[in-house]
This record gives C-alpha cells, structure tokens and sequence, in this order.
C-alpha cells in the first residue's frame, strides 16, 4: 500500500545492456500489470528516487524504481494477437 492507501504491485524486470550485463530491476506499479514471466515490456513513466535509511546501526542506500505502466514489446517474429485471431 503507498501513503494514499492505494495497493502498489512490484514487479520484478531484467534490465540489460548493450554489453550483455543484466541487473533485476524492481518496479513498482498503481495497477495489476497484467504480464507473463518471461514476457518483454517497456516502463512508461519510469521515474527512480534515491533513498537513505539507517537499519541495523549501518547506512543503506539504493533506487526505488515506479512506473505509470508497462508496456509490451513484440518479440521479432511474433504474431500479434490480433493477426493470429484472424487466421
């Protein structure tokens, strides 16, 4: 839940780049995303806050990550869903 009451979903997304390094990026989300493991999605309004916190006497750090959206990408060589229900 955020501050406003409202229920937040976290999602889990690899992020890579173009040197093939991957990172697991969790973003939070206002709505059900409605996406499949595995599937390819772009962020729409992904914004990133820096936080601080001491836990445990040691200071910890990091970026929270929260998105309006996700959007799916097609996969090259894939059919949209669309075309396939017409076939």
């Amino acid at each position: 839940m955020d501050r406003d009451g409202n229920t937040v979903f976290t999602v889990g997304l690899s992020a890579a780049d173009e040197m093939g390094r991957v990172e697991l990026v969790n973003v939070a989300l206002s709505r059900d995303p409605e996406i499949s493991i595995g599937q390819v999605v772009r962020p729409v309004g992904l914004v990133g806050v820096a936080w601080e916190n001491q836990i445990g006497g040691r200071m910890r750090w990091g970026i929270a990550y929260r998105a309006r959206d996700l959007e799916p990408v097609p996969v090259a060589g894939s059919v949209p869903a669309s075309s396939a229900d017409a076939a």
